[in-house]
């Protein structure tokens, strides 16, 4: 369960050595032992940014090389790395992007950024024109190409390829710090907190916690269970915490960070034996797990609903018959990620005004309604752009009609399907919230549509694996 945390910088030495820390400090956190997690991805062998050329080798790369913790530096822990985090197969890494992020390492070679198959971030690692580039790794570590067809050559432990999550530094797997687990094997730290990849740091300046394989950074947050300050991953959103059990974003000072819940109204939650959220607290009068998805209660206003672990209000939101009950608040699509156990829940208005505030509720169905997949559509199926449609002939065809939110839907051309298909309509891109998408002009409609081709993979990405 979560208590108030402390600190606000993170990063620090391996499990083994000094935890920081020091007595109990008031608004620290108790954590809970670590549970089970998502497991962690493994590397598939090929630069992120479609670079190909040879590493340079300006010197040996022997062991007689002075290192100072850059990126592709040896590294035995956190402690040894003056950028990112040492990495299981021995050498400081971070998440990356593109090639250029990982610049050069102390011998004098270009650093590649290898694709960890977690999504568009890979893992810096050192590239390398001869096996003696690689002796500072260990014996095991030799020079080899990415793949048979690869110009580009990296350090490569021999039971697997770069970014494999099998290493042979320290006794921990893959997992960089901020990365799902099961238990300490598969952290590359050694040390699994909950269920991510975790690492002591020593005081709130601390900077050397990295960023977790999604690209956040991570925060340092002193924890009272251990009397010491730890790593906590990053996150904007519930979207980034998806991946760990139980786990929701949630402010802590300046910063946001992936935490199990309170069971406060408005926290996720589920009535299956084998849940990992937290259960319903009761204390706030939200005890009971509405439609198996959120702690709730009957409320009369909108202020007696309160907070969820989140920080963010709750809604009362009745009608139709039904009694009034609190929804958890959102501001974007992917707050409501967290709440999907016996429906999908979509970031819509309460009330009529789509400028108002809005709230994590079951979509209508409907033609131009926010969809996951297929179930959630009465009418229709759902589309590529993550709302329920159906075919239509052309851009005058008016077939589509309007969703539950009274937004009438247009006939727009979709690159994805083919062909023309209903999409939602708009005026700007807050009538788009419920969808993650944006307000664009396609077939002479403004329609909410995903703008850029990897937003709409990345997502859904994610919810393939979520279903």
């Amino acid at each position: 369960m979560l208590v108030p945390l402390i600190g606000v910088a993170c990063g620090g030495s391996s499990s083994t050595g000094d935890h920081g820390g020091g007595a109990n400090q008031d608004g620290a956190v108790d954590v809970m032992p670590p549970t089970d997690g998502a497991a962690t991805a493994t590397g598939d062998g090929a630069p992120l940014d479609g670079e190909t050329e040879a590493a340079s080798k300006p010197s040996d790369g022997g062991t007689d090389v002075v290192h100072g913790g850059l990126l592709g530096d040896p590294c035995v822990t956190n402690a040894g790395c003056a950028d990112g985090t040492c990495g299981p197969d021995g050498w400081c890494t971070k998440s990356c992007a593109t090639n250029s992020a990982c610049g050069v390492n102390g011998s004098g070679n270009a650093n590649y950024c290898v694709s960890n198959g977690t999504g568009v971030f890979g893992a810096c690692t050192p590239g390398c024109a001869t096996d003696e580039d690689c002796l500072n790794y260990g014996s095991t570590t030799s020079c080899a190409p990415l793949s048979a067809s690869s110009a580009v050559d990296v350090c490569t432990p021999q039971d697997g390829g770069a970014g494999d999550d099998g290493g042979d530094a320290g006794d921990g797997g893959g997992g960089l710090v901020g990365d799902p687990c099961e238990s300490g094997g598969d952290c590359a730290s050694g040390f699994c907190l909950q269920s991510w990849c975790s690492a002591f740091c020593t005081s709130a300046t601390d900077t050397s916690c990295g960023s977790s394989s999604i690209g956040e950074q991570n925060v340092c947050l002193y924890v009272t269970d251990l009397q010491s300050y730890a790593c906590f991953t990053g996150c904007s959103t519930n979207y980034d915490c998806t991946q760990l059990d139980g786990a929701i974003c949630q402010v802590q000072g300046t910063e946001s960070v992936c935490n199990t819940t309170n069971g406060a109204v408005g926290d996720p939650c589920s009535t299956d034996p084998g849940s990992t959220w937290t259960a319903c607290d009761g204390s706030d009068g939200g005890s009971t797990c509405t439609n198996d998805n959120w702690c709730s209660k009957s409320c009369t206003t909108s202020a007696s609903c309160g907070k969820n672990s989140t920080g963010g209000a709750n809604y009362c939101i009745g009608g139709g018959g039904s009694p009034s009950t609190c929804y958890p608040g959102c501001t974007q699509a992917n707050d409501c990620e967290a709440y999907y156990n016996s429906f999908d829940a979509f970031c819509l208005p309460v009330g009529s005004s789509a400028t108002g505030p809005s709230a994590c509720q079951a979509s209508g169905g409907l033609i131009g309604d926010p969809c996951d997949y297929d179930g959630d559509c009465i009418d229709g199926t759902c589309g590529d752009e993550d709302s329920c449609t159906q075919g239509c002939t052309g851009a005058n065809d008016t077939s589509c009609g309007a969703n539950s939110e009274n937004e009438t839907s247009a006939c727009a051309y979709s690159d994805d399907a083919a062909g023309y298909e209903c999409m939602p309509g708009c005026s700007s891109d807050s009538d788009c919230t419920p969808y993650g998408t944006s307000c664009i002009l396609i077939s002479g409609s403004n329609v909410c549509a995903f703008s850029q081709t990897t937003q709409s993979v990345n997502v859904k990405i994610h919810r393939r694996r979520r279903k």
